[in-house]
């Protein structure tokens, strides 16, 4: 009775999964439609009311969009790792042109600090590590004020390469810390959890750690990734 039980449970679960993804992918279309024509309707509006509609309906599909992007990328099993070589410093210069549009938006500064050499070189799935630092990275920088730095350290350990980002916002509760990388717990207002959880699971898949570890002020997050990808 108690393996029928669960059998049934886990078709169920299956189904539902199944069904949330279609549903998910059948709602990127319509979303990016709605999107295109918002964009146009903006461009060639002269009346400022209805710009300011405008724009507002456009924040709202941009945040329906990167929630379901959030949930597609949390719902899909995660694939086997691409791994290559990946030059470390280039890797984050990359990351750092990726993000400066959301820097100067926010009017959050950015330092990078390193003692890894240009060609030091990392063993990992590029498309997939860009997506977990990228997912921590926006955290820091939403949690922070205009003015207030963001800095990521880059430490070269013997077995390990260690990033560390570090913001000066409001931080996290000691209540909360625990939690952080659990689906759905989110600080934010507008939040869903889910970008915390997508990192975790990404770095783990590497054979890294994700870690919050306690700071008087602000947040610091240390990710810990092997020199190759296991």
């Amino acid at each position: 009775l108690r393996r029928d039980t669960i059998e049934g449970a886990t078709r169920r679960a299956s189904s539902l999964e199944r069904l949330s993804l279609e549903l998910g992918h059948e709602l990127k279309n319509p979303l990016a439609s709605i999107k295109g024509l918002l964009q146009l309707d903006q461009r060639s509006g002269e009346d400022p009311a209805q710009t300011r509609r405008t724009a507002v309906a456009l924040r709202e599909v941009q945040r329906m969009q990167d929630t379901l992007h959030d949930y597609l990328s949390f719902a899909r099993p995660l694939a086997p790792l691409d791994a290559e070589p990946v030059k470390v410093r280039e890797f984050f210069r990359e990351l750092e042109d990726l993000l400066q549009p959301r820097l100067i938006a926010s009017q959050v500064t950015w330092t990078l600090r390193s003692d890894v050499g240009d060609e030091m070189a990392i063993v990992v799935d590029r498309r997939r590590l860009r997506e977990a630092m990228i997912n921590l990275l926006v955290n820091a920088i939403e949690a922070s004020s205009p003015g207030q730095p963001v800095v990521l350290s880059l430490t070269r350990a013997e077995e390990h390469l260690v990033v560390t980002i570090c913001d000066e916002g409001p931080g996290v509760s000691e209540r909360v810390r625990p939690q952080l990388g659990t689906p759905f717990l989110t600080t934010k207002t507008h939040g869903t959890g889910l970008g915390i959880a997508i990192a975790k699971a990404i770095i783990e898949q590497h054979g890294g750690q994700l870690a919050y570890p306690p700071v008087p002020s602000g947040t610091q997050v240390a990710v810990r990734l092997p020199w190759a990808a296991t």
